[in-house]
Formats: C-alpha cells, structure tokens, sequence
C-alpha cells in the first residue's frame, strides 16, 4: 500500500497527514503533529522536527511527500487573454505577468494554471516564487531525508477546500493568517495578515501576568459572545479586543482581494489551530458580512490538520494544485536516492564507491541499450511498410513514425476505395494504428504527445504523455470503445512537472481474434450447423 504524506511546518506545530491506497483509489489515513523545535537562533527548526517525524515513523522512507511554499515568498496573478489554445496562453504568459510585477522573472519560477479556456478567450492563474527560495525549502526537507516530490504554494492548497463560488479560505495558525481567494476551488489571490493566535494568547498573559501555558490554556476554554450578548470583563474582554484587531486586519485582506480580483466574497472558510476559539466563526461573520463557517476536513480530522490534509490529497492526486517544482528543480526520485547512496559510499571506502559508480554505469548503459534497441524497431518497421522512408527521418522520432505511418494508410485508404475489390485489405498493423488514431479523444477534450512506439509480432505499444491523470483515464476509455480496442491497457502512469506520462499496451493476437469476432466467415453454402450450437 502506497502513502503520501502531507508536511505543514508550521512555526508552532509540525503537522503531518497521510493518504493511503494505490493509482486514483487513495482514502485518508493516519495524523501526527509535535511541537517545532526553536533553534539557536530563536527561529522555528524545520530541519529538526522533519527528523523527528522520520525517526517516529518506519514507513517514512517508502512513502512520498507532498510540502508547501509559504505564502509570504510568493505571488499570485491572474492574466486575461483574447485566445484558449494552451500553447499560446504558455507563449504569451510570461510577458502578461512581467508586465504587471517589479520582478525579473528570469530568477523567479512561473507556475501557470489555465481557470478557464474559451471562444472569448481564457483566464490563467500564476504563483510566483524566487527559484533560490523553492530550492532552499527542498533542500531543507532534502537534509531530512523527506524530500518532497510536490511543492505547492499554501494557499494554493487551500483553495481546494473552495466548493462552489467564490470562497475565502483563512488559515488562522500561530503567528500569521493565510488568505486564499478560491473560484471553484481554483487559486485566483491570496494574502497574508502578520497575526494569529499568539497575539490572542499575548494580550491574556499581559492582562493576568501568568505564564504562557496557562493563557494558551485559558485561551482554548474560552468562549467569544456574540455580538448581541452583553461583554464580558476581566482578560476575556482582552481577549476579545486583540480578535477585534485581527478582524480588522483580515477585512482590509479580503477588500483588497475583491478589488485585485474583481469578484465579491461568497462564504469564508476557517482552519488551522487558532479558528478553534469557541464563537470565532460568529464575531467574523458579524464584521464581515458573510457566512462563516469551518472547513470539512476529509477523514474527519480537526481543522489544526487542513493544511497537511489538503496537501496529502494533493501528492495523491485527488485535488489538483499547482507544482512549483519545475525545470532544473523538477523531482527525480530514485535518481537523486542513488546518488545520495553513491554520495554516502565515499565514507566507506573507494572500492565500494567504484563498485556503486560500476553499477550505475551498467544500467545506463543498459537503458541507452534498450532505448536504442527499440528505436530500431520502429525505424524496422517504418522502413518494413515504406521502404522509401530513410532510417534517418524516423530514429529516435516515434511521433514522426506514427505520422508517417497514419498519412501511409490513409493514402493506402484511398486507394482501395478507388480500386474496390481489387484490393485484399489494409495491413493489420496499420489498419490497427488507424483504429488507434481514430479512437484518441479530440485535443481540446484529452490531449496526448507520442513520444515512443514499439511494434512486435505480438504487441503495439506506446509511450505518450497528457496534462493529467484524468485526461490520461479519458485516453484509455476512448481506445477501449473499440471492440477490436478492448485488450488495450494503460500501465506506468506516473506525473513528471507539470504532465502525466504513461504506456498503451495493445496485444495483437488478442485483436485479431477480435477482429475474428467482429467479421466472422460465412459458413460454405449448405454446410450443415455445428453439433452444440454457436455461443
């Protein structure tokens, strides 16, 4: 069983939360949170408490992570653009966005999201963060053995709690409030306030002189009247003075997100430790103007947890956030795990650190091996159906193969129309990659780039990459309508950056024994019934 783990370093509390299951089938499991240790300088120790929850947990190196960016590193804009293609909304994104920021985006990473593609256009969403910063926070986890294979931005995971609407999504943690503006559940702004439940905790120390133990103590059994009820004295009403003070705060956010954004606030959505403060959903409500309520954690887990859970789902792919993990910083799993081992083996001795470079050099030499020898055999098979086609215009191409292939049969097509019953038949395996090309959902509904094609005797298959896991589903369940598609299986799907890759495997004797099914003979004239019947 397969487990991702969602990490919220949070400057009080480390929270972590698992999904656990296999491809598409995740269900939530197990939380787990310890204080974050304070280093030498006073600063939350990230490092520290990543270390604790990888020696409290003896599945934590077989599973994979899922952390985020805080939202005081970064950005977020929204672009309008008069055209819906995705290449040129990817084109033309980078200047829309450099020309609205001070930022030279050339040491910034630009993590775009499409909200919406239309006839009149489109609405592309962007997080934008310093790349030395994504690179420090990997770093960070990295040293703890918990490098993530998914970095998103918190707010961003936030806005997957949005349902319908427009919906403000507050984080009320320790020492800030994360504001995420959600349309649809999508990220479209976001802001931070500088002030949480420690301020809470602050003002009730101050006004009684005891500990801070016991004020956080009397802070969590304390009750916020509503705003009709008759005010309480003493360090209550303290308390409800530096909440006041915050709701100030977090209104000024909110206006200042429906004037960026241009949209009115629907429904605001609390989490995190500090929305627990009995009657606060109420007092928000009343000096915002809206429904209030707490978000509904997956798996029942309190609100503390919301930010781990939501970027659990995340790394299992049941909601989707934007990955700010791209280019040079884009994960490379059991790679950078061999190389950490090759990188330890130098400790041990030279030998075994030769021995470990002689392992690894095998298998890259075994993979170029299998590379070359497959891209041969679709050059070989190119070459077998046109053999006017030079090697050199189809190596190390299987889009190009496939492209010849597909105008080859569709010239062959026209051709036995033309002749009638002069002609046999088209070829089964190109009959077979018309079938293929045929039943390929529309680009505008599941896009697919081709980037390898292996044909045999007893198999066609390829490797191909789409924009998501359900796009990917759409690809198989397209191809399969076919009934001489039926054997057809999608295998090795796996995201890398931004696409999800996977591998079509369709057996050709299954297929022509459904092509047997599809056209049966006909039975010699007077040929008497077989004994038994038929199916």
């Amino acid at each position: 069983m397969a487990t991702v783990y969602g990490i919220d370093t949070g400057s009080w509390r480390t929270r972590v939360a698992t999904m656990e299951g296999s491809f598409r089938r995740f269900t939530p499991g197990g939380t787990a949170e310890l204080a974050t240790p304070v280093g030498p300088d006073g600063a939350p120790d990230a490092d520290a408490a990543l270390r604790a929850l990888r020696e409290a947990d003896p599945r934590w190196e077989l599973g994979e992570r899922a952390a985020c960016m805080p939202m005081e590193l970064c950005a977020v804009r929204v672009a309008a653009m008069p055209f819906a293609e995705r290449k040129d909304i990817l084109r033309a994104l980078p200047a829309e966005i450099e020309a609205a920021v001070p930022w030279d985006l050339d040491a910034m990473i630009l993590a775009p999201r499409i909200l919406e593609a239309g006839p009149r256009g489109s609405r592309t969403s962007a997080v934008i963060v310093p790349r030395a910063d994504v690179r420090a926070r990997i770093d960070t986890f990295a040293a703890a053995h918990a490098e993530p294979r998914v970095v998103v931005a918190d707010a961003d995971a936030l806005a997957t709690y949005g349902e319908a609407g427009v919906q403000a999504v507050l984080d009320i943690g320790h020492r800030r409030t994360v504001v995420a503006l959600a349309q649809d559940g999508r990220l479209v702004a976001a802001r931070v306030v500088p002030s949480g439940g420690a301020a809470w905790t602050e003002a009730i120390a101050g006004a009684t002189g005891v500990a801070w133990d016991h004020a956080e103590a009397a802070k969590h059994g304390a009750r916020l009247p509503a705003a009709d009820e008759p005010a309480p004295t003493g360090w209550e009403a303290v308390l409800i003075e530096a909440v006041e003070r915050w709701s100030v705060d977090l209104r000024a956010a909110l206006i200042a997100l429906e004037d960026e954004s241009g949209l009115g606030i629907d429904e605001v959505l609390l989490c995190g430790g500090a929305s627990r403060l009995d009657g606060l959903a109420g007092r928000v409500g009343a000096t915002l103007g809206v429904p209030v309520r707490p978000v509904l954690v997956p798996g029942g887990h309190p609100v503390d947890f919301a930010l781990a859970v939501a970027l659990a789902r995340v790394g299992a792919g049941e909601v989707q956030a934007t990955d700010l993990r791209l280019g040079d910083l884009s994960y490379h799993g059991h790679a950078e795990t061999l190389w950490r081992v090759t990188l330890g083996a130098v400790g041990v001795g030279a030998v075994a650190f030769v021995a470990l470079i002689g392992v690894f050099v095998s298998q890259v030499v075994k993979a170029r091996a299998e590379l070359d020898a497959a891209d041969a055999e679709v050059v070989a098979a190119v070459q077998g159906a046109l053999p006017d086609v030079p090697a050199t215009r189809v190596a190390g191409q299987p889009t190009m193969a496939l492209a010849l292939l597909q105008e080859s049969l569709a010239a062959s097509r026209a051709r036995v129309d033309a002749l009638g019953d002069t002609l046999g038949g088209v070829p089964p395996t190109l009959d077979l990659l018309r079938l293929v090309s045929e039943n390929v959902p529309a680009p505008d509904v599941a896009r697919v780039d081709v980037r390898e094609m292996t044909i045999a005797e007893d198999a066609v298959s390829f490797k191909a990459e789409t924009d998501s896991y359900e796009a990917a589903a759409k690809i198989e369940e397209g191809l399969r309508r076919s009934a001489r598609l039926q054997t057809a299986r999608k295998s090795e799907e796996k995201k890398v950056g931004d696409v999800v890759t996977f591998t079509v495997n369709i057996p050709l004797e299954a297929e022509d024994a459904a092509a047997a099914g599809d056209a049966p003979a006909e039975a010699p004239a007077g040929a008497a019934p077989a004994a038994g019947g038929g199916e």
